[in-house]
């Protein structure tokens, strides 16, 4: 019986050929967590009693999280060995004020499972990590939250932005609220090859591969295999078993 952990090293010369390299790259220590890139700015408007949401640039954008095997003090060690971004941050855009004794509040209406959202500075669980409430209370200064997942995949949350009492957020009756999704990925090239995100690449990872393959044009990745899909196109074909093969190979230069 094949032992799918036993070091076996070799070159792969195609996408089923047989093969191992372990790579153990030891955590750094950081100061503080990484943003991932240009901040990205959910807009906010309260105009009368209305309020408008609207993000900054493409809104089908897939922020790309990432590892950075870093390692943090608490309290933002909770983004310790995972994939995380703070790109988007929420944004107070025009000149408004909220009425006395109200505050504008985020709730949480659905997400993908495994995705898990902290405060900016507190790191304090929201929308529902590690018990934290399904609603929030935004102080209308510009803030950007941590978001966070421990695999491969792509995530979304659908929010709901309203005008709430104090200091519960119960919905102020008279105001109208408004709703932004906002959506995230974590592509192979964070963990080229690690298809079991196990810290290395090993012959399970290459079973791992062939499970997942799919085809071309399937449009139906199964949710564990994320990270065998490296073009990000929802099916995982020959184009990414030659980058499965091409990341196996970089590994052993």
């Amino acid at each position: 019986m094949m032992d799918l952990n036993r070091p076996v090293r070799g070159r792969l010369s195609g996408a089923f050929a047989v093969a191992l390299v372990s790579v153990v790259v030891p955590a750094t220590f950081a100061t503080a967590p990484q943003l991932g890139g240009e901040m990205k700015h959910m807009f906010v408007t309260l105009a009368g009693n209305t309020v408008f949401v609207s993000i900054q640039g493409d809104p089908n954008e897939r922020v790309v999280l990432r590892r950075y095997d870093e390692s943090y003090d608490p309290p933002a060690d909770v983004l310790n060995g995972a994939y995380y971004s703070g790109r988007y941050g929420w944004l107070a855009q025009g000149f408004w004020t909220v009425p006395t004794g109200k505050g504008i509040f985020v709730e949480v209406l659905d997400q993908t499972e495994g995705l898990r959202t902290f405060e900016a500075l507190t790191f304090s669980p929201l929308f529902g990590t590690s018990g934290g409430t399904a609603s929030w209370r935004w102080s209308t200064v510009m803030v950007h939250n941590w978001y966070a997942v421990d695999r491969c995949g792509k995530y979304e949350a659908r929010y709901r932005v309203y005008v709430g009492d104090l200091p519960d957020g119960t919905p102020t009756d008279g105001f109208e609220s408004a709703t932004i999704t906002l959506r995230w990925q974590v592509l192979p090239e964070a963990a080229p090859g690690d298809l079991t995100d196990d810290g290395d690449v090993t012959i399970a990872d290459f079973a791992a591969f062939q499970r997942c393959f799919t085809g071309a044009d399937t449009q139906a990745v199964p949710e564990t295999c994320g990270c065998a899909d490296f073009d990000g196109d929802d099916d995982i074909d020959l184009v990414d078993a030659d980058a499965f093969v091409q990341a196996w190979n970089d590994g052993l230069e």
